[in-house]
């Protein structure tokens, strides 16, 4: 039998190309550096079987994502998705057929979850090509950052 890893892995999904899509990554890359080797670090397209692989033999992990836009730009929305089912049109402006919503539930059903799955979602604004955050979601993310390293020190 093999142990998990217990050093919390933060994973931010998403396409840094297609504006506020790049959330995931863009909290990953800061909390990374706040957080230095506490943390491992990984940035993925968002893919659901690429995450299923990625977080295998990690018993915590913090997924980074944009949520699809339902009118609240920047708004974030927290799920202990471990233990609480995650909702089909959060996380569903994916280009994915098979995205982070997905891939959670059918890890749950393939018994593939981690001890500790948090979810957080950043509600986006702007899909289109380029790079960079809309303004309103650069500043939502910023103002999560101390409270999401707040949370995360007490994890680890």
């Amino acid at each position: 039998m093999t142990h998990p890893l217990h050093t919390p892995l933060l994973i931010g999904a998403g396409n840094r190309w297609r504006r506020d899509d790049g959330v995931g990554a863009w909290l990953v890359e800061r909390l990374g550096v706040r957080l230095g080797t506490a943390v491992e670090t990984r940035l993925l397209s968002g893919e659901g079987a690429g995450l299923i692989d990625a977080w295998q033999g990690h018993a915590t992990v913090w997924l980074f994502d944009a949520a699809a836009p339902s009118g609240r730009p920047g708004r974030v929305t927290r799920i202990a998705a471990h233990a609480q089912p995650v909702p089909a049109e959060l996380c569903h402006h994916s280009t994915h057929r098979f995205g982070v919503g997905e891939a959670i539930e059918m890890a749950r059903v393939l018994g593939q979850l981690p001890e500790r799955l948090e979810l957080v979602a950043v509600e986006g604004l702007d899909f289109g090509e380029g790079e960079g955050l809309s303004e309103v979601l650069e500043r939502a993310a910023e103002m999560q950052l101390d409270e999401l390293e707040a949370l995360l020190r007490g994890a680890v």
